[in-house]
């Protein structure tokens, strides 16, 4: 399909390329067909501007696959335009072939959404720019998706990497059919490992941590069986714990104060409890807070998800919005309220003070919630979280607030040159730079 779509480009562009010089040329045929329909010459210099502009950006999208979407519907309003020129002008001769080009653009158009999603994502609210000492202590290559990350009390980092995936531009999402999934170690002294697989074709695979075992979401379409979560022993031994619906899309995960597990929902906006001790899955909130926007939803509902102070708060993606939702005294959930809005979360880390340290998938940024409400980019690019998808803290004695980052490397976004990276950040006191102004 790929490479069917790349040919369908080529033409196209090509094929409007020639018609936009040929107008701008005065081709005779050209000039004689535009004053037949009535049309003055400004008109069709106009006509020939249009249309090349649009068949750059259509080869141009070959390279950037976010240009498609706005190329393809640039050029079918054009055809649009010459449809009804020759039905409404010249008795319809002619109107077959406009409509073929149209049809061709619109499945382009269809195939390469990617530009309208990412448009569609909700604007980050003002910030501002404070960035944090770095440091890339794993890297994987294109191809490899770092979906969580979590922190032992003993200072061993683990991390969940689905790797061997591309992602399948011609419809904007990524084939996770044949996927592989790892566990990965560092340990304190750096060593790293590949500490446990997880069931292939796989997602999103989020790590909650215990004393005792680790718990990973797990989604799959091709064998049910494997659809719910995991649980692992500290010697890298896993076995399905629970198994959930399939209409559930289970993605971020934390242990609450109760010592039950709580799951995101991600495709119907909702939250699950799962009691370890009895394997039992039970839906603990549905509320419209946690949902998708209608009609024009893009990225996943309830998301990421921490506990603070008998608090749970989700990061609700598609809506932009952090909410907390108070514990009762029996475990029954309280009123949720929006904590904070304008953010466009992933998955995060609270520190002792109740900040949340946001990952902005889409954005590429680490983003700082104070309790009050402050947003505070505290890293980007340039600090390389590419693609920033999870975060953990790291707090040993005798050192300073250290926040550790998974990326994709821009894999999701269809950059074709991103390296995945565990990164870390150091945000003790005193170690941010002079704070600069943004929006």
């Amino acid at each position: 399909m790929e490479i069917v779509l790349l040919i369908l480009q080529v033409v196209l562009g090509l094929l409007f390329l020639v018609a936009g010089l040929g107008k701008l040329a005065n081709v005779p045929q050209i000039r004689d067909m535009f004053s037949a329909l009535g049309y003055p010459r400004w008109f069709r210099v106009v006509t020939g501007v249009v249309e090349v502009i649009g068949a750059v950006a259509l080869f141009a999208s070959i390279a950037i696959p976010l240009l498609a979407f706005f190329a393809a519907v640039w050029l079918a309003l054009i055809m649009v335009g010459a449809f009804l020129s020759l039905v409404l002008r010249v008795q319809g001769r002619g109107w077959f072939a406009p409509v073929i080009v149209l049809f061709l653009l619109v499945g382009v158009a269809f195939l390469q959404p990617m530009g309208l999603l990412i448009a569609l994502i909700p604007p980050q609210a003002a910030t501002t720019y404070s960035p944090v000492p770095s440091e890339i202590v794993a890297s994987h290559e294109y191809g490899s998706f770092l979906e969580s990350v979590q922190v032992d009390s003993t200072g061993n980092i683990y991390y969940t990497n689905i790797s061997g995936i591309a992602p399948v531009e011609s419809i904007g999402v990524v084939d996770m059919s044949s996927a592989d999934g790892f566990i990965h170690q560092i340990t304190p002294d750096g060593e790293s490992r590949v500490w446990a697989s997880l069931p292939k074709g796989t997602l999103p695979n989020v790590i909650a941590l215990t004393d005792d075992a680790m718990f990973v979401t797990v989604s799959s379409t091709v064998t049910p069986e494997h659809h719910g979560v995991w649980r692992f022993s500290l010697d890298g031994q896993g076995e399905s714990l629970v198994t959930l619906p399939q209409d559930v899309y289970p993605n971020g995960i934390t242990v609450g104060p109760d010592g039950k597990l709580y799951i995101a929902d991600s495709a119907l906006g909702r939250i699950w409890q799962v009691d370890p001790a009895n394997q039992k899955a039970e839906l603990w909130l549905d509320d419209d807070v946690l949902k998708p926007r209608r009609f024009v939803a893009i990225g996943p509902a309830a998301n990421g998800l921490e506990f603070w102070n008998n608090d749970l708060y989700v990061a609700v993606t598609d809506k932009s919005h952090i909410v907390r939702i108070p514990l009762n005294d029996d475990g029954t959930p309280g009123t949720p309220n929006i904590h904070v809005t304008g953010i466009v979360g992933d998955d995060f880390a609270i520190d002792q003070d109740g900040a949340l340290y946001v990952t902005t998938h889409p954005f590429n940024t680490v983003v700082r919630v104070s309790q009050t409400g402050e947003l505070t980019i505290i890293a980007g690019e340039e600090e390389g979280v590419v693609g920033s998808t999870d975060a953990a803290f790291s707090i040993l004695p005798g050192q300073e607030q250290i926040l550790y980052v998974a990326t994709d490397g821009g894999l999701s976004e269809g950059r074709s040159d991103g390296t995945a990276h565990i990164v870390r950040l150091d945000v003790g006191e005193g170690s941010q730079a002079e704070a600069i102004e943004t929006n």
